[in-house]
């Protein structure tokens, strides 16, 4: 059976309805993170969450939260619980010392730039 311009145009709105829709679904804490900078994010915990599994994914500590949310025992936290989550700072990373390598380790090209070869 060849398919219909009718066919093909149904098609062509289902795929742009559900593409619609996975772009819409996007949770409150993607949406807060994207402005990443503005300050606190808010994060609403979910089934298995632990403060340890929040800050890994915000690259942030937890005493960080804790302290921000006023969280005493960091081992209770509750399903549905709002916590705002502290805006990362950037860390200057230290650029790599350079290192030598010793000259009996480098290796000589095997033409020199005279044209002569290097023996």
């Amino acid at each position: 059976m060849k398919p219909t311009r009718n066919h093909l145009v149904s098609l062509l709105i289902a795929v742009m309805i559900v593409g619609v829709q996975f772009a819409w679904h996007t949770t409150e804490a993607q949406a807060s993170s994207a402005s990443a900078g503005t300050g606190p994010t808010t994060y609403f915990v979910k089934k298995g969450d632990t403060l340890t599994s929040i800050a890994k994914r915000y690259g942030v500590t937890i005493q960080a939260i804790a302290k921000l949310n006023g969280i005493k025992s960091t081992s209770k936290i509750l399903v549905g619980q709002k916590l705002r989550i502290p805006s990362k700072t950037p860390v200057a990373t230290p650029m790599p010392l350079a290192t030598s390598v010793p000259a009996a380790t480098r290796e000589l090209p095997s033409v020199l730039p005279t044209g002569r070869p290097n023996n």
